[in-house]
Parts: C-alpha cells; structure tokens; sequence
C-alpha cells in the first residue's frame, strides 16, 4: 500500500498541533491551581507583621486573603526581612509582595496596582532635638533607615551626604535611637508610631510634619502583569463592596484620625463634672453651716425668711447650672449632628480629589497639601 508524502505530513502536523493544545491545556490547569507566593514585612505593622503566634497578620495581610477569596486564588504568604522579601521576588522565589511604595524609580523593575494605601514619612528624635523641616537638613547626620526600603533607595537616589545606619526593620531603627546612638531614624509614619507605643520608646517623637505621600500596593516582576491584574480586579472588587474599606478603618483608622480628641475632650468633660460637683457640695456645706448660725442667732421669723432666701439661692444656682448645661450641649449637638454629614461629604468627594490628584498632582486643600 504506498502512503503519499502529503498524507505523511497531514499525520504529522495533526499530530505536533494535538500536542501543543495539550501542553497548553495542562499548562493552563497547572496555572490555575499552584499557590501564588506573596511576601511582604514581617515587621511592619499595622500593615504587615507575625502576630503573637507567628502568623501572618496586618492591613496587608488581611486585604490579600479577601482578593484571594474573591478571585478564587490559592496563596502562599510569606514574611520575612524587606531586603530578603525584595531579593527573593527578583530572585523568582516569590510572586508577588502584598505591600511596597511606587516610585519612579522601582518601576524601572518592578510593576505596581493601583494604591490599597497610602503611606507617609517622617524623621523620629530623641525628646529634646530640633525641628526638621526637610531631608536637607539630615546632611552630615547620622540616619538609621531601614536596608532596602524606600527611604533607603531615595537618600541613594538623592546622594545627601548624610551617613546610612542600615537595620533590617523599623522596630530595629527605633529601639537604637531609643538607646542613645545616632541622631535621627527616617521610618515610615504610621509604624513608628505604631511600634514606638507598642515598644514603649518614651524618649523618641517624631519631629516635624509627615512627608512623602506615597502610593502603596501589590507589586510583580515586569513580565508578570497577568497576576498583577488578578490583584487590581480582587482590590476593584473590595473596594466597590466596601470591604476594602472596612479593612483599612479596621488596622488603620485609628491611627490615622486627626478630627477631634474626643478621649482628651472626655477627659476634660469629667474634670470639670468633678469640679462643678465639688463646688455644689461646697456650696451645701456652706449653706448648712450658715443655716444653723442663721438658726442659732435669729428668732424663728427670722429663721422662716433664711429659709426663703436660702430657696431663692438655689433657685439661681439651678438656673445656673442649667445656663451652663445648655452651652455646653448646644456646640456638642451642632458637632455630634454634622461631624457625619462633613464625613459622608468628603468620602462623596475622595474619588474626585483622588482622580484630580492623579491627573495634576497635589493641592492644597482646607489650608494642608492633599
């Protein structure tokens, strides 16, 4: 039986194309099903951090296992030292890491998601120092940053002439100039305050207003953009939900209130609620001391019209302390009902400043840089 030549190379071609859809079936299924392998800080709270038990913890950590039960992923988080986490994600060890600033420079390398936070700096002192009023002033200091972060990269990128005190994290950075060594530790705002009250570190402030509003969120490998695109449509998804948003208010909104210091204006309501309640016994004392000399000195038509003064007094104190009842309650009931329409306000606008951030950069807003 002759077999044609074309026939011979149908078979073949039917059969090289067979094995080429089934590689890429089983490479797709392998894709769907691995780990996806995130690394982050494991010192860097309330963002990221290994809890009491060694686990990981945190903003990051939580907003990342609601974009993988959203978008159906299997993940693998994993912290450890920043400079490592950095190393091993260039390295392919890891995928992805679940927290890390944008800047113009790491996108030569990296690429990123749209913000899930944003992070600002600030310059930490021992009690006693200075004002600092910008990076120029570090020149000739001795500076403890952490190795690999982004105040790292940026004092190399700017080449101040400040000497470097690499440490591996930012509770490393503050306990040291706790301790007494170097002059200043350039860490990031809310986890030095976060760590210097967990810690204890009485003796270092931070100097100075926070600076260096950066965006923070995922970031892959260049190359890598697929899985990225996973994380940007989990964290769309959260944020329409809210659930992003419930999240944030749960690690970092206390931190990051600055309205009113309603604990401080309580404190200050029970004070003056002493007081007042040590000046109306006072008062009492007082009138039943004079009552009995009243009493004692005075004839009992006398003692009927002290009785009646007495009444008159007290009268007028009620009147008094209504008076200053009423002050009081009237500017604490105008704040209790419009501090939430202020607060519904600007969360209607966020997305229009936000958009207008993005489109030309920052303003002024209420007298302070957006």
């Amino acid at each position: 039986m002759f077999i044609s030549p074309q026939y011979i190379s149908r078979v073949i071609t039917i059969g090289i194309l067979w094995l080429i859809a089934t590689g890429w079936a089983v490479a797709d299924v392998y894709e769907q099903t691995k780990s996806v392998r995130i690394g982050g800080d494991h010192n860097y709270p309330p963002y990221e951090f290994l809890n009491e038990n060694g686990q990981p913890d945190g903003y990051n950590t939580e907003l990342t296992r609601a974009i993988a039960e959203v978008m159906g992923m299997e993940i693998e988080i994993q912290l450890g030292g920043w400079d490592t986490m950095r190393k091993q994600l260039e390295a392919g060890e890891l995928d992805a890491l679940q927290g890390m600033a944008f800047s113009t420079n790491r996108v030569k390398t990296y690429v990123f998601s749209p913000p899930h936070a944003i992070v600002h700096q600030s310059i930490f002192a021992r009690k006693g120092k200075g004002k600092i009023t910008g990076l120029s002033e570090l020149r000739d200091k001795e500076v403890i940053v952490q190795r690999g972060g982004i105040m790292h990269d940026h004092m190399l990128q700017i080449n101040l002439s400040a000497q470097l005190i690499l440490v591996d994290t930012h509770a490393d950075a503050l306990r040291l100039l706790a301790s007494g060594k170097h002059d200043y530790a350039l860490v990031a705002n809310l986890p030095g305050l976060y760590l210097g009250r967990e810690l204890e570190l009485s003796n270092i402030v931070p100097i100075g207003e926070p600076f260096g509003a950066q965006h923070y969120g995922y970031s892959v490998l260049k190359g890598n953009e697929a899985l990225l695109s996973k994380f940007s449509e989990g964290l769309a998804i959260l944020k329409n939900t809210g659930r992003q948003q419930a999240i944030y208010d749960k690690w970092l909104g206390p931190l990051e209130k600055s309205g009113w210091p309603w604990k401080k204006i309580g404190l200050a309501a029970a004070v003056v609620s002493a007081l007042l309640l040590l000046v109306l016994g006072g008062i009492v004392i007082w009138n039943r001391a004079l009552r009995r000399e009243v009493a004692r000195r005075t004839q009992a038509q006398q003692q009927q019209q002290q009785q009646l003064i007495q009444a008159d007094k007290m009268t007028s104190l009620g009147i008094l302390v209504a008076g200053v009842a009423h002050e009081i309650n009237n500017p604490s009931s105008l704040l209790l009902l419009n501090l939430p329409i202020l607060k519904e306000a600007y969360q209607d606008a966020e997305e229009i400043l936000e958009a207008h951030y993005q489109q030309h950069g920052d303003f002024i807003l209420g007298g302070l840089k957006y």
